[in-house]
């Protein structure tokens, strides 16, 4: 009976390491799905185009954000927002990060980022005209491993 005992316990731990292998290498065989090279949504009248570069960003590398915003009904750019992004991980409590982004011209507005972590990130941009509302908006981005 003992022997039953130890081959099932050994057995047992033998599938646990097997089980953990695989499991630590699902990322590898199985890589997650590049975010949209540009996405596009609404955010109030206002039409958001971001984009990331490189796509998809790496753990420990620096991205560039980049946000072009244009008025939806006259389509023309805003050139004189205040632009933020605030930065987080939806699938682990990481905190959020706050980027300000620069004014390029034409509408661009451009900011930096080193994400920290592989894996699922919100990125909710905020923007902030003399006189109007804040709008807001957000994009997700999957980062890769190094």
């Amino acid at each position: 009976m003992k022997r039953r005992q130890l081959l099932i316990l050994m057995l047992g731990i033998a599938l646990l390491i097997l089980f953990t292998v695989l499991a630590t290498s699902l990322d590898s065989l199985f890589p997650p799905p590049t975010s949209a090279t540009v996405q596009v949504a609404q955010a109030g009248p206002y039409q958001i185009s971001f984009s990331v570069n490189p796509n998809p960003p790496h753990v420990a590398q620096v991205a560039a954000l980049t946000v072009h915003i244009i008025n939806k009904e006259t389509q023309q750019s805003i050139d004189n927002a205040h632009v933020t992004l605030a930065i987080s991980m939806l699938t682990m409590d990481m905190g959020t990060d706050t980027v300000t982004a620069q004014s390029q011209a034409s509408g661009m507005y451009r900011g930096t980022y080193q994400f920290s972590m592989s894996g699922s990130w919100a990125v909710h941009i905020a923007i902030a005209m003399p006189g109007q509302p804040v709008q807001s908006t957000s994009f997700d981005v999957t980062v890769a491993n190094s």
